[in-house]
């Protein structure tokens, strides 16, 4: 089969191109001024719905249409759109909503509208702040990326078990007006072997950026991200940024600011990062290593990982030590949304904090949050915390080879490729105390069987036995016996209790006895037990 190519003139090409450029304008202009007019109506519709709504509610027989020619008459005639269903919707948003369509008085309704009006208000705030550009200030906005497995297979039991963890810390550089290349875009990733996912590794990798960024210039730093208490929103975060005023930055520099959203309303420029970067990890269909996780991160912005490019400083311990705790600051910490940090004339090392409930009025007072025997904090060292000091899970290790085995068969330790999963198991194979986090509800714990009760091997005869769980239960027991009269003793401070059956009711006039006089009874009781127990030799935890 030929082609025929036609060639085109010069002119005529160029002539074209400029008109294609024009033709796009236009339309883009169109689609603008159509998008400010268009109409939304809920997600749960669609065009087949409203169709059959209009059948049903249609009397006249000679106005029902087919669903073709109503689809037409839609799409070409209404700027009408459909909303996307909602994610992640800000909790007290719905809260208040559904107490408005619950509230009948009008003056409570009035109220609720006020309180959702002012709510949004603030948050809309926000991204006034990240929003805003000026030339004297450099903008920075971060945000942690939701944990990605390892390995990532098509593997129906990998849903049900215990996978390995990468982590991605993403910082924008920018508003959010600013278009965000890879310069712009530093992304710092680690495993969950090498280190935790704690305020000391989004602290350090602040730190990174800002003592390797040319701040030539700028007299501002602004400092915005989500108010997650364990990682940004805390005194390691303030340390950290106080010791970098005092310490590493230029003298230009006069203030640092930290800005965090209303809870619920905190979509960053990060999460246009991670939204990239889910969308191609959910083409492939198979991830085993993590370099394979790096070269998608490469694509979206600068890479730096954890130990072996940034170092992991200790800066919970530096502000434990120099600075005073949250509850003893000048102003209400986990209330106030703005904070700001300033340094102190012709004095290093020393630096000024206030906090602002609000975002536009600043009533705050600046003073000093150091402890009152540091003279300075410049004169602190912050400790390097060494990597690979996590004691995973037990019950993740076995899971993650119990997925590899049954996944790449039980030879899975001579592929090349898994060599990262082969080095993790063999080197916490022998970790300390795992602790694994769930997020279900404790249980209750119940008495261990008899022969489930052993004895702790090493007991000489004659001296006090310890139990791995409870005493082995008896009649004649004295720990057993003693709580029982214990209990027996609290129940019957309360009501009297007849031949230990049911208890018989007060006769009519009969005095109960206070709130004192029963805690005084029962601190008698405790105290008799305890009396008991030494005297019989008993040992309590």
């Amino acid at each position: 089969m030929e082609i025929n190519i036609v060639p085109v003139e010069g002119n005529t090409a160029r002539k074209k191109i400029r008109n294609k450029s024009q033709w796009k304008r236009n339309v883009k202009r169109r689609e603008r001024s159509a998008t400010a007019t268009r109409k939304y109506v809920p997600s749960d519709l669609n065009i087949k719905k409203m169709w059959k709504m209009y059948q049903t509610n249609q009397q006249d027989e000679s106005l029902k249409v087919k669903e073709c020619y109503f689809r037409n008459i839609f799409v070409k005639h209404y700027n009408i759109g459909f909303k996307t269903p909602g994610t992640d919707v800000c909790s007290k948003c719905l809260e208040l909503t559904e107490k408005l369509k619950a509230e009948k008085n009008d003056a409570a309704k009035v109220q609720l509208m006020t309180t959702l009006r002012i709510h949004k208000l603030k948050a809309k705030m926000f991204y006034t702040y990240l929003r805003e550009h000026d030339k004297n200030t450099f903008t920075i906005s971060f945000d942690c990326q939701k944990n990605q497995v390892l390995p990532k297979v098509a593997d129906q039991a990998a849903y049900y078990s215990r996978q390995l963890y990468i982590y991605n810390f993403t910082v924008v550089i920018g508003t959010s007006t600013n278009k965000f290349p890879k310069e712009k875009v530093r992304i710092y990733t680690w495993t969950e072997n090498v280190y935790g996912k704690s305020s000391n590794e989004i602290a350090s990798a602040v730190f990174h950026l800002l003592s390797n960024t040319n701040l030539e210039g700028k007299n501002k730093i602004r400092i915005m991200a989500d108010g997650c208490g364990s990682q940004n929103k805390n005194s390691t975060m303030i340390a950290m940024c106080a010791f970098w005023l005092t310490t590493s930055a230029p003298k230009e520099i006069k203030i640092v600011e930290l800005i965090f959203p209303v809870p619920g309303h905190s979509f960053m420029p990060a999460d246009r990062i991670f939204g990239l970067i889910e969308k191609e990890i959910k083409n492939k269909e198979q991830i085993i290593h993590p370099t394979e996780y790096h070269e998608i991160y490469s694509k979206y912005g600068i890479i730096n990982h954890l130990s072996r490019d940034v170092p992991v400083k200790d800066w919970k311990s530096f502000a434990n030590d120099t600075m005073k705790p949250p509850g003893q600051y000048h102003f209400r910490f986990a209330e106030c949304k703005r904070y700001y940090l300033s340094r102190v004339k012709n004095k290093p090392g020393r630096f000024l904090m206030r906090g602002e409930v609000n975002y536009k009025t600043d009533l705050g007072v600046a003073k000093s949050i150091i402890k009152r025997d540091v003279s300075s904090i410049s004169d602190y060292d912050v400790r390097d915390i060494p990597p690979f000091q996590v004691n995973m899970s037990t019950l993740k290790i076995t899971d993650v080879e119990k997925l590899l085995t049954k996944h790449f068969g039980g030879n899975w330790q001579s592929n090349e490729q898994l060599s990262f999963n082969k080095n993790i198991l063999e080197t916490n194979s022998d970790g300390g105390v795992n602790v694994e986090q769930s997020d279900e509800p404790c249980e209750h714990l119940e008495e261990a069987p008899a022969e489930d009760r052993q004895v702790t091997e090493g007991q000489a005869e004659g001296t006090e036995l310890k139990y791995d769980r409870f005493p082995p239960r008896s009649e004649e027991n004295d720990y057993y016996r003693s709580c029982r009269g214990l209990t027996e003793g609290l129940a019957g401070s309360s009501e009297q209790v007849t031949d230990g059956s049911q208890p018989t009711p007060r006769a009519r006039g009969e005095r109960v006895p206070s709130s004192r006089a029963r805690s005084q009874n029962t601190t008698q009781d405790i105290r008799g037990v305890c009396s008991h127990d030494a005297e019989h030799g008993t040992k309590r935890d």
